[in-house]
């Protein structure tokens, strides 16, 4: 809790954030607002009094993506324990991209041994930009390096031995 206390006393300190100290029931209440003009607009409006806040009317609830649980399972059973930076990142994937395609991008990546999720970012952004083949990840085998070279324009120069 004193991490957290310095860290928004730094916010305000640097007017990153914004902070309303309002007299309730229960004492004093500080509440902290992200710096943008709408915010700056909003406190004026509750000094001014044509807005109440009242802990019934403040949303506390967080948008989290269906997937997200399951995303998280996936991440800890692939690439170890989740901090709050990863969090963060895996619930924009989770809300950026169908969970079957995180779950085949976190299964090329195992094939491919990554221990890394920035390449299972990179995968899924791949597959944005160039559209997502359903092929094995991997060389092409001996025999299909062949039939490029000799099935090709100029295949009949080149010799097979």
């Amino acid at each position: 809790r004193d991490g957290l206390d310095a860290g928004l006393k730094e916010c305000v300190e640097k007017k990153a954030t914004l902070a309303l100290d309002l007299a309730g029931p229960g004492g004093p209440t500080r509440y902290f607002f992200v710096n943008t003009p709408e915010s700056r607009r909003t406190i004026a409006r509750i000094k001014a009094g044509e807005i109440q806040l009242r802990p019934s009317t403040i949303p506390v609830e967080r948008e989290v993506a269906p997937s997200a649980p399951a995303i998280f399972k996936l991440y800890e059973e692939h690439f170890g324990t989740l901090t709050p930076f990863v969090g963060d990142r895996l619930l924009e994937v989770a809300a950026t991209y169908p969970e079957a395609w995180v779950e085949e991008a976190v299964r090329e990546a195992a094939l491919a041994r990554a221990k890394n999720w920035r390449y299972v970012e990179r995968v899924l952004d791949r597959w944005t930009r160039e559209g997502r083949t359903y092929e094995t990840p991997g060389r092409n085998t001996l025999e299909e390096q062949k039939q490029r070279f000799l099935g090709g324009r100029y295949g009949h120069i080149a010799r097979s031995s």
